[in-house]
């Protein structure tokens, strides 16, 4: 739905994506047809090295309909960096955003959206995997991961790292500024930062599809050590301001 005013703004991080992009947006402008709500679309490119950017503009044309916005990074400033602007272009009450390989279903946004109320300032995903023996490393990696946040931050969810999370946005605006890290550790940080601010954190269940016919960008030793560092970073800035 094409409208001035959007509920909702779906923020859509980019870098590297031509292989899988028009299908992925094919089931996102889908998915949010589907909503009750009206809607805005904001595409931040991070300096892809491949066709990405010229597949958004062509995006643009091809859906006339949706309001939609694209923007383009001079430089490659990471992903949380690019999502945190996302975040501050967005126009609607709910601000969200979801990686553009559609691993988590576009289709849950209804349900998503369907659970906020008064008790709720933020909403991310819980990752249900199916076991495969090829994926079986980073499942027993994000497992650890995941008990090793929740229990050094005493957190109420236990999926720091989906990329699938809804926020109110008047709610988040002002955390924005105060989380370091502009890559992947962002997605757990913001929520261990929300939730020492009083902000309510829930989850829920989704069925978590791993894109086996994507080029994967994971490097799986090298990234647990920049979490492992991420986690012992942040735990240390807290345990600095609860002492001043």
């Amino acid at each position: 739905m094409h409208t001035k005013n959007p509920y909702l703004s779906l923020v859509l991080p980019c870098y590297n994506e031509a292989e899988h992009l028009n299908k992925s947006v094919v089931k996102i402008t889908t998915a949010l047809k589907d909503l009750k709500f009206p809607f805005e679309i904001i595409f931040i490119d991070d300096k892809s090295k491949d066709t990405t950017p010229q597949l958004l503009k062509k995006i643009i044309k091809n859906y006339p309909q949706h309001k939609i916005s694209v923007f383009y990074h001079s430089k490659n400033m990471g992903r949380g960096a690019t999502v945190a602007q996302g975040i501050l272009k967005a126009k609607g009450k709910i601000v969200g955003y979801m990686d553009i390989d559609c691993e988590i279903s576009p289709q849950y946004l209804n349900k998503f959206l369907d659970r906020f109320n008064k008790d709720t300032d933020i909403l991310i995903a819980k990752r249900l995997y199916k076991f495969s023996i090829f994926t079986l490393p980073r499942f027993i990696a994000s497992k650890l991961y995941a008990l090793i946040v929740k229990i050094t931050f005493d957190l109420p969810v236990s999926d720091t790292e989906a990329g699938f999370k809804l926020f109110q946005k008047d709610k988040i605006l002002s955390l924005i500024d105060k989380v370091k890290d502009k890559h992947w550790f962002w997605d757990t940080e913001i929520i261990v930062i929300a939730h020492k601010h009083g902000l309510k954190v829930k989850e829920i269940p989704v069925s978590f599809k791993r894109r086996l016919d994507k080029t994967s960008t994971v490097k799986l030793t090298a990234d647990s050590i920049k979490y492992l560092q991420g986690i012992y970073s942040l735990k240390r800035r807290l345990s600095k301001s609860q002492n001043k």
